[in-house]
């Protein structure tokens, strides 16, 4: 199996490296091993878990980031390697001096993308979805008049019922869609390094403690993936972040999109996403490559199994 998330949320574990595998002990005793090859990345939840240097090593030459999480399962901090791609300098430097104008047209494609996604899920819910449809027809350069923004009040209100709002510092529900994103964020930011691109050159996001603003902005497209998985959970008036539960979210890496008329895990999908972006920068191409989210059909049959 490969893209496994190794996720740590108990106290008093240890990791280190042995022979390729990362071991977990527990006051010196092995709870289990995961071969490096399979790890797609890490996730620390617990504040008095303790890692090797070597395997922290390790970890940054096999580029497999490990995210350190909140109590609320809201990423605060984020270790990736260096040496991501052979060109990862040249890259680097054609990603810091892409254009404004450009940066903003790859925005509009995003937004668009995410809104038109949204859109799908409200339909699959059926839920009112056309103003949204509207909305992503309309996204203008740099989406200067927010039509994201718009879009989003409407989306989470319809999605989750009014009383709803999207919080990261709530419980429930939205420690779900904590999670979810953190497990896609941590997979757009190894594609994002292993293209030989920085995910601190951002597009749009823009936060001085966020060292990842560029994954922030490709992952927008994927977070409606997310948001079906949690709402199947909100099917099954799940209301706590269990074991069970994160299985769940972290599925969602492993989904079959649509690609060129071809079926790839979404964790390919947004390498490929990646590529593209590569491309733009490198002058060769225009447009980011957007995998298609599940169809309605496939939506519903996953809630179906509440």
């Amino acid at each position: 199996m490969i893209g496994r998330i190794l996720e740590i949320g108990t106290p008093g574990k240890f990791l280190k490296l042995f022979r390729g595998f990362c071991i977990i002990e527990e006051k010196g005793s092995e709870l289990g091993r995961i071969a490096l090859d399979d790890l797609e990345s890490v996730i620390l939840h617990s504040p008095d878990g303790i890692i090797s240097y070597q395997l922290l090593a390790e970890f940054a030459d096999r580029n497999i980031p490990v995210i350190f999480c909140n109590e609320k399962h809201m990423p605060i901090g984020i270790y990736w390697g260096l040496n991501g791609h052979y060109q990862g300098s040249k890259r680097i430097n054609l990603q810091a001096q892409l254009s404004l104008p450009k940066r903003k047209q790859i925005w509009q494609q995003i937004v668009i993308e995410k809104i038109k996604n949204q859109a799908t899920v409200l339909k699959a819910a059926k839920l009112d979805y056309l103003d949204l449809e509207y909305f992503a027809n309309n996204v203008k350069s740099g989406d200067s008049d927010n039509r994201e923004g718009i879009a989003a009040q409407a989306y989470w209100s319809r999605l989750f019922g009014s009383e709803f709002r999207r919080n990261p510092d709530l419980d429930g529900i939205n420690a779900f869609l904590n999670y979810g994103y953190a497990i896609l964020r941590a997979s757009v930011t190894r594609a994002i390094v292993a293209v030989g691109l920085h995910p601190a050159f951002s597009l749009f996001h823009h936060n001085s403690e966020d060292p990842t603003p560029l994954a922030n902005d490709l992952m927008e497209p994927w977070r409606p993936i997310v948001d079906i998985a949690v709402y199947k959970l909100y099917l099954a008036e799940k209301s706590e972040l269990t074991s069970k539960e994160k299985g769940t979210l972290t599925q969602v890496l492993e989904w079959d999109l649509e690609l060129n008329n071809q079926r790839s895990p979404l964790r390919i999908c947004l390498q490929r996403l990646c590529n593209s972006f590569v491309d733009i920068c490198e002058g060769n191409s225009s447009n980011l490559l957007f995998a298609k989210i599940p169809s309605i059909e496939e939506i519903q049959e996953e809630w179906s199994e509440v």
